[in-house]
């Protein structure tokens, strides 16, 4: 990886620390997705999982990855899966890149509380995922590569589990005394789902960029107040180039960072760009 793109996705983590993205979802010590059943044997396998006040338990992941989880299937077709999940994921990841304008435009209009730009927003952004939507959805691309047998169990545990959470949602609004509308909740929970692979893809980019991003102003070794002016640099520089930057970009960059450090802080800021950890 060159350093300019290197310090691109560092820009992903600035954003999200600004709290101009969605917030993604965090989990402590998460199990690998694909790494097998973990349920005790004969044990009923099912999705839902409910808290002591009986309502069901959100999943940190698609109803389809956790399904899987749960399946016992040969190395092959579990490899199949993952090959599915690492192709769309890649998907993603570069539409959510090339369109970062509109989720801060998003941002932008849910802190406004305009609802009618927010939809239109999400209707231009769901446009753009074309190539995810020309591959069909996630459960069945999955479905077509998994055993007949295992097939069945897959669909019957999302089947339960999005059935358990549009029952919780009907309970929910009697007691509100309000009536259920299916469609409604059908866009909601769409949108969810939506919301819910934006925010993993941003952990996905920004995962590894947050350590990275740290360990590269630990080699610098810049004092308090050049380390908080590379860091706004940064943070400017993805804003401004929607991490889509020029060579003229690049070079702006280089020269704003050089710029923003004292003098014999330099030699140390050049170096740690070039990932040369041997600093005097």
């Amino acid at each position: 990886m060159s350093r300019i793109s290197r310090v691109t996705g560092w820009t992903l983590c600035l954003l999200v620390g600004s709290g101009l993205a969605v917030e993604p979802p965090t989990t402590q010590n998460p199990p690998a997705i694909l790494s097998g059943p973990q349920v005790r044997e004969g044990a009923h396998e099912s999705l839902v999982e409910r808290g002591f006040d009986g309502r069901i338990r959100p999943l940190t992941t698609s109803p389809e990855e956790r399904a899987v989880a749960l399946l016992r299937l040969d190395e092959a077709t579990r490899a199949r899966v993952e090959t599915i999940l690492d192709e769309r994921s890649a998907i993603l990841d570069r539409v959510l890149v090339d369109n970062l304008d509109l989720l801060l435009q998003f941002q932008s209009a849910r802190a406004s509380g305009s609802a009618t730009r927010q939809l239109s927003i999400l209707r231009t952004f769901v446009r753009k995922l074309e190539p995810l939507r020309r591959r069909g959805s996630l459960r069945d691309e999955i479905a077509r590569v998994l055993p007949e047998d295992q097939r069945a169990r897959f669909e019957a545990m999302i089947d339960e589990y999005e059935d358990a959470l549009e029952a919780q949602a009907r309970a929910d609004a009697r007691a509100r005394g309000e009536r259920f509308q299916p469609l409604a909740y059908r866009i909601r929970r769409n949108l969810e789902r939506l919301g819910q692979d934006i925010a993993a893809s941003y952990e996905r980019a920004i995962g590894s960029r947050v350590a990275e991003l740290e360990a590269f102003l630990e080699r610098a070794s810049l004092s308090p107040a050049s380390e908080r002016e590379v860091r706004r640099i940064i943070t400017e520089f993805g804003q401004q180039t929607m991490l889509r930057p020029t060579p003229a970009d690049k070079r702006r960059l280089v020269r704003d960072l050089w710029n923003a450090v004292r003098p014999e802080e330099r030699i140390r800021l050049i170096r740690a760009l070039m990932s040369d950890s041997d600093l005097p």
